[in-house]
């Protein structure tokens, strides 16, 4: 770890021994004037010493989350035990990953867990809420292999546990019976078991993961903790410390800090305890005082920053601050030396050690970069000779050096090199809750969508049916037309025929009708001939740009790497996936034109940050361009703290700076001594002049004005051009613009995000009250929304005689411009505890310290503006609240209940942003291709319009082989289904049918075949031939064919295709010559002769080989 050898140190030094000798007979030491880094290294010297782990207790979430990244970065295995966001004695929602992240650490407590475990909690989350001890193990089902259990008392324990029996285990809490073997997704465990049961033995355990069931881990034993810790009857309430072994050291950091953010909590509670009705309740909450003295049963640290006079018990280590100015090399360089010569240990812990070497170098500094920092002989090696040691640390704890002059030890960080900070809210993520968001497709069909039948146009999905087929029963899609009577069965394995119909307005659509296609024929033609064109400009287009040259700039220097390296969070698939795309432009010499899409804290602006660092690194300038002053600022405050190692200058132009010193810093831009500058629409000014300009940054370009944005075309010319969007576009739209607009979609969220728990009500004022305390207690901020100006003024006058003493800010678009961005400076910087606002936030914000929000009259706006709105809290992973409030009087409209429900039901992550995308990806087409497309999707549905785009560009840019979205299969004699006997519910068939036509390649077809062995057994030939259909659709798509039948004879099989003559002269060579004389080909029609007399498995075979030449 990188603090082994400062641990050494430590250890070397009279106070740790005089120290560790008084822990051997005291219960409770205080240690003072520490450094929170520096309370960290001692308490994990202590704990390492005798072998202990270690309990930290903290005012509030936030410094608990910090203490939990300090002591992950010093090897602690850390988990983050956060009180629950609700009073004693309250009704209210459970958020289910807190409750079972907690229910882990105490089934973890209770198995007797290793000594290098940390657990970092707060003052408030040490009451008795929680069943005690003997009531959990009793509701605790405990297995070991051999163990005798009867499968019918196991389902009977996990239906008492508050299991949910299910056909298939997707996620907590799920259990599954498939014979004598029970599958099972314990909330205290991160991935599901299955339990083979020989009659009533267990046989195996096996841990597993639901998307590779091949892949598997043996155990020995498991614990199935229950689903709700509320649920268990317990005349006992116990605290945590109650779970504790007993070898735990308890540590209380700022005790004055914990009583006071204590006593307030304890206050709270005292006057609901008052105000409930029920006499009999017994007391859940206890003060500050009774807190520490049921702590003291354990041997305890109490530990703080401001000194102590040094007493029997009280270990004063007096260490203070590093005494310099980041960024002056010169006086770092003479300050190390001081310390040298006094005997010091000097430490440098940086994300950046090669830069740091280099500048120490410039000033005759000698500093030894160790890559290894457990190395430990080299360390002493070099410390010997009298020499800095510098080590890496790139993680997400906030570092901050010091000097202990007790332990002879100098730590500095790059706080102190550089002036660096983190640049958000800390965000600690348990790696067992680090899984992947639940995955919605909005295209999926629903029992009562609209559909769009390429053939017969827009219809609804009423049902599923069996049908026989060959005689055997298979469900179908059955969709009915206009007059209600017409009905279209659809199997499943031509789904593709099939699209959910989505547009623009909340009407439903007319409906056409089979028997007269005329209409539907008409408006489809229409369509097609507007979105050819759209293609063809699209094209020619991309064709004017390509012949652009701009500047190449060169591959990434050591320096990009290692400014890339220091960024403490892991970049996810689509970021990596943009950063590459993004460097591959640069480097073209031909001139960047990229948008970045992705949603407000998906990780746009570090792309932005390493193109501009390789754009300054060539020796270009670059333009950042933010549509308002608060955005600017967030931006240069990233760049700044990004760049702070390196000699490059940023700077910012906006409206509260003056005007003299505005002037100043365009005049250095000119003269190219600003290597990067970010302003607002400032900077489109003609005052405004580079020095060499090589790329250009805009965030969100499509809310500037027209006049701005015809600006901003005249500033691209020859410029690398990069634009950063927030505004979600469908991969769809993504995949069909591929080639002729260079776009990265950024949709996968990073793992610090949190789903956001959404509370739905009638408006109470004690609730908005609870609300906002619950987040000023934790140290945040409240967003306070209304949908209208009016009356804002008294709400602002109720809010603050609710809550007397906090601080209100208000923000709305009749404001002036300047009043308006002064208040939300103000709010940015804490200055203000509440922002009472319209929808005017609702995008462009990011506050991570704000994660709590209040919608009054949420039932007045939009899916989409709740959404929006919604998503300004929450980037902290601190456990976020959004309150969607509606009068209490009022009787919600039928479409207003479904929004607030549907916001409500769909608070998961990510299927909340794939589920609004619903409505706002028709909004994002409307921005890319113009509104007059956009009315095109709403004749035809969103999915149809894609699939036509697609294929015209592809015809257009003279694609060797015309895709096609879909092939209708007709095949005589062809036997390929699920039979009853492998998969017997019916339900669940029906599952694996959609999710079979929903392949789109060989490689997820053999995926989900070994899905499917590992659930159901070796599978039955027809499923075999069935998965072959699949693969023979994927091929027949990829050349143009769009359906394959029998002649009227039963003898030949024809392909209707988009094959042209000359297109069909080369492919028809590629075939074997054994069968060349099979095929005949007219008006793109293949004829294959005799081929429908064999079994229809052989001629599957025979057209997946034949089809699959053509792509060779």
């Amino acid at each position: 770890m990188t603090f082994t050898a400062v641990l050494e140190n430590i250890a070397r030094s009279l106070i740790a021994t005089k120290i560790g000798e008084k822990l051997k007979t005291a219960k409770s030491i205080s240690l003072s004037g520490l450094s929170r880094l520096g309370k960290g290294l001692v308490s994990t010297y202590l704990c390492q010493q005798q072998t202990k782990p270690l309990l930290i207790v903290t005012a509030t979430v936030e410094e608990a989350t910090r203490w939990a990244l300090q002591l992950q970065s010093m090897s602690w295995r850390v988990y983050l035990y956060q009180p629950l966001d609700t009073f004693p004695y309250e009704l209210a929602q459970i958020d289910l990953e807190t409750a079972w992240t907690r229910i882990e650490i105490l089934a973890e407590l209770l198995a007797k867990p290793q000594n290098n475990l940390a657990i970092a909690t707060t003052i408030n989350a040490l009451q008795p809420h929680l069943p005690s001890t003997q009531v959990f193990q009793k509701h605790s089902i405990y297995l070991n292999i051999g163990d005798s259990q009867s499968v019918k008392l196991l389902a009977e324990a996990l239906a008492r546990l508050g299991y949910a029996e299910v056909k298939e285990v997707k996620e907590s809490k799920q259990w599954s019976r498939k014979g004598f073997s029970f599958e099972v997704f314990p909330v205290n465990r991160n991935l599901p078991v299955r339990l083979s049961c020989n009659r009533c033995t267990v046989e195996k355990i096996r841990e597993f993961d639901p998307t590779n069931p091949k892949s598997f881990t043996d155990l020995s034993s498991i614990a199935i903790s229950p689903v709700d810790l509320h649920e268990l009857n317990s005349s006992h309430k116990a605290t945590l410390l109650n779970y504790l072994p007993k070898n735990f050291i308890v540590a209380i950091d700022e005790p004055e800090q914990c009583q006071s953010y204590g006593d307030r909590w304890y206050e709270a509670a005292e006057e609901l305890y008052r105000n409930q009705s029920q006499a009999d309740t017994p007391k859940l909450h206890w003060d500050f005082t009774k807190c520490v003295t049921e702590a003291k049963k354990f041997q305890m640290l109490q530990l703080s920053e401001r000194s102590l006079k040094p007493k029997a018990n009280i270990f004063d280590f007096a260490s203070a601050s590093i005494p310099i100015v980041p960024h002056q090399f010169d006086q770092i360089a003479d300050l190390i030396r001081e310390y040298l010569n006094s005997e010091y240990q000097v430490t440098l812990i940086s994300s950046q050690p090669f830069r740091v070497a280099t500048l120490l170098k410039e000033y005759d500094c000698i500093a030894n970069f160790v890559s290894d920092s457990d190395d430990l002989q080299s360390i002493a090696r070099i410390q010997k000779a009298g020499k800095p040691v510098i080590l890496k640390y790139s993680g997400l704890s906030e570092m901050q050096g010091f000097v202990l002059p007790s332990c002879k030890l100098a730590l500095l960080t790059d706080r102190e090199l550089f002036g660096q900070q983190l640049l958000a809210s800390p965000t600690f993520v348990h790696p067992s809750r680090m899984t992947a968001a639940k995955s919605v497709n909005p295209d999926e069909l629903n029992v009562g969508d609209y559909v769009v039948h390429r053939k017969y146009g827009i219809g609804k999905f009423t049902r599923f049916e069996t049908i026989e087929v060959k005689g055997e029963k298979q469900p179908h899609y059955i969709v009915e037309f206009a007059d209600g009577k017409t009905a279209v069965a659809i199997a499943p394995e031509n789904e593709k025929i099939l699209s959910r119909y989505r547009s623009a307005s909340n009407k439903p659509p007319k409906l056409n009708s089979i028997a007269n296609t005329k209409a539907w024929d008409n408006a489809l033609s229409k369509c097609q001939k507007e979105i050819y064109k759209l293609a063809r400009d699209l094209l020619q287009l991309y064709v004017r740009r390509a012949n652009l040259v701009g500047y190449a700039f060169p591959p990434d220097t050591d320096w990009q790497q290692e400014m890339e390296d220091s960024f403490p969070y892991q970049l996810t698939p689509d970021q990596v996936k943009s950063v590459q795309d993004v460097k591959q432009d640069m480097e073209s010499d031909r001139p960047m034109d990229r948008l970045i899409c992705g949603d407000v804290g998906f990780g746009k602006t570090e792309v932005a940050v390493r193109a501009i660092f390789k754009a300054v690194c060539a020796g270009k300038q670059v333009a950042l361009l933010a549509p308002t002053t608060i955005l600017a600022q967030q931006h240069f405050h990233t760049l700044q703290t990004r760049f702070a190692a390196y000699p490059f200058t940023v700077d910012i132009v906006n409206r509260f700076r003056p005007a003299k010193e505005r002037k100043q810093v365009l005049q250095l831009v000119a003269d190219g001594k600003v290597q990067v500058i970010v302003g607002t629409h400032q900077l489109l000014s003609k005052d405004v002049e580079f020095h060499d300009l090589g790329l250009l940054v805009i965030d969100e370009e499509q809310r500037f004005g027209t006049l701005q944005k015809e600006k901003i075309k005249t500033m691209k010319g020859n410029v690398d051009l990069l634009t950063l969007s927030a505004t979600p576009i469908p991969r769809t739209l993504y995949a069909a613009l591929s080639g002729v607009r260079e776009m990265s979609v950024i949709a996968t969220p990073p793992p610090s995000r949190r789903s956001i728990q959404t509370h739905l009500s009638a408006y109470d004022a004690s609730l908005v009250k609870t609300a906002i305390r619950h987040e000023l207690d934790r140290g945040g901020q409240v967003f306070y929304v209304v949908p209208r100006i009016e009356g804002i003024d008294a709400i602002a006058v109720s809010l603050q005689a609710m809550l007397p003493n906090v601080r209100l800010a208000i923000a709305h678009g009749q404001m002036q411009e300047s009043e308006l961005e002064s208040a939300m400076v103000a709010f940015n910087n804490n200055e203000a505890d509440i922002l009472l606002c319209t929808t005017i936030i609702e995008s462009g914000l990011d506050i991570p310290r704000v994660n709590t929000i209040v919608i009054e009259d949420a039932h007045k706006l939009g899916l989409a503006q709740l959404y929006q709105l919604r998503g300004r809290v929450g980037r902290a992973g601190i456990q976020a609240h959004a309150y969607l409030l509606y009068p209490p009087n009022l009787e919600l409209t039928e479409a207003a209940k479904k929004r607030l429900d549907a916001i409500q039901e769909f608070s998961q992550l990510g299927s909340g942003y794939q589920l609004a995308m619903r409505d706002m990806e028709i909004r994002g087409l409307g921005d890319l291709l113009g509104e007059e497309q956009s009315g095109q999707a709403d004749v035809i549905g969103f999915a149809l319009y894609m699939d036509l785009l697609q294929e015209y560009i592809n015809e257009l840019r003279g694609k060797i082989l015309p895709e096609v979205a879909d092939t209708e299969l007709q095949l005589p004699r062809l036997v390929a289904f699920i039979p009853d006997t492998y998969i017997e519910d019916n339900e669940t068939k029906i599952n694996a049918y959609l999710t079979l036509a929903k392949v789109k390649s060989k490689e997820e077809i053999l995926k989900l075949a070994a899905v499917w062995e590992g659930l159901y057994g070796a599978l039955p030939e027809e499923t075999q031939v069935l998965l072959r259909v699949m693969e023979l659709k994927l091929v027949a798509r990829k050349v143009g064919v769009f359906r394959i039948y029998a002649s009227e004879d039963g003898r030949d099989l024809f392909l209707d295709s988009k094959l042209t003559d000359s297109l069909w002269e080369l492919l028809h060579a590629k075939i074997p010559i054994e069968f060349y004389y099979r095929f005949s080909f007219e008006k793109g029609r293949i004829k294959i002769t005799s081929l429908a007399l064999l079994p229809g498995d052989k001629q599957v075979h025979f057209l997946i080989e034949w089809l699959g030449c053509f792509l060779s």
